[in-house]
């Protein structure tokens, strides 16, 4: 608790085990992100806490979990200005929770859960991207089973909002806000190749 790390050449905060607790602490990143959960395909981690944190990066994911599960973050914060990456990357975890929680990316995408990514939950929190270019939405779920994502606020100044994709099956958005604000014909939500999602009781704004 209450701690600062920086690392101008590698990851801020690296978690390999379980049951582990960070709370009011902050990292910087740069190659590797600010918070990395990193377990294995034989050996996932799980059942970590990380409460109220800011955790930012440069040039990588401010924060990646691989085959980390069960894992619980609240009241922090996930920030990048790197149009490569996201501000927050789950790839092959499952069951882990969201609460509370700002997701964003100044240039690139903000959330990407993608891989086997599957049954999260993200909760009464806010996703912005700022990215125009392939791939940098707000969320972006690909490939990827059974996650929530509700009572959230999801903004893209210059491209897709929220896009589903290949392979995406029983997702759902349930009571959010997904807003665009460019005026070219740009979707607020798209679906491609994906099947038996469900949006719900939310509201999809663009500016066409």
């Amino acid at each position: 608790s209450y701690s600062s790390v920086t690392n101008s050449a590698g990851k801020g905060f690296l978690v390999t085990g379980s049951f582990n607790s960070i709370s009011f602490s902050s990292a910087a990143g740069n190659l590797g992100g600010a918070l990395h959960l990193q377990g294995a395909v034989s050996n996932p981690i799980s059942s970590n806490t990380i409460t109220r944190g800011y955790f930012n990066s440069g040039t990588n994911a401010a924060s990646n979990l691989d085959f980390a599960n069960s894992n619980s973050i609240s009241l922090s914060t996930f920030t990048n200005s790197w149009n490569e990456h996201s501000g927050l990357a789950l790839w092959y975890s499952s069951t882990n929770t969201f609460d509370q929680c700002h997701i964003s990316n100044y240039q690139g995408r903000a959330l990407k859960l993608a891989d086997g990514a599957s049954y999260n939950t993200v909760s009464a929190s806010t996703m912005i991207a700022n990215g125009s270019s392939f791939e940098e939405h707000a969320l972006m779920i690909t490939g990827s089973t059974g996650n929530m994502i509700t009572r959230s606020f999801i903004y893209a100044p210059h491209n897709i909002a929220v896009s589903i994709s290949s392979g995406a099956i029983l997702n759902i958005i349930d009571q959010s806000f997904v807003s665009v604000a460019a005026a070219d014909g740009i979707s607020a939500l798209t679906i491609l190749h994906a099947s038996s999602n469900t949006i719900r009781l939310s509201t999809m704004t663009s500016a066409d």
